[in-house]
């Protein structure tokens, strides 16, 4: 799914985390893509470049072993975003 505006946390993203799916996102300014994607788990590409999303489309598409490794950090990733644990680091902290 494209977006041209994603909340925080990008629901859309921690969704697609959350199941195993890879994600790929834009390097918008604001976002907080950089903080959730890295090379083990998605794909950031410049906005409005048409070109980069279809490679990185065709190159998560074409390696399976690619796309299982990112499952399964997107998975653990998603897991830590979990609001019982988010509140739980915040009690910690006071």
């Amino acid at each position: 799914m494209s977006s041209d505006f994603e909340g925080f946390p990008p629901n859309s993203l921690v969704e697609a985390m959350a199941v195993g799916l890879p994600v790929i996102s834009t390097d918008f300014p604001t976002g907080i893509a950089r903080d959730l994607i890295g090379e083990d788990n998605g794909r950031i590409v410049p906005v409005n470049d048409r070109n980069a999303l279809g490679n990185a489309i065709i190159e998560i598409m074409s390696n399976s072993q690619l796309r299982k490794k990112m499952r399964i950090e997107n998975r653990k990733i998603a897991n830590d975003l979990n609001l019982e644990k988010i509140v739980c680091k915040w009690e910690s902290i006071f």
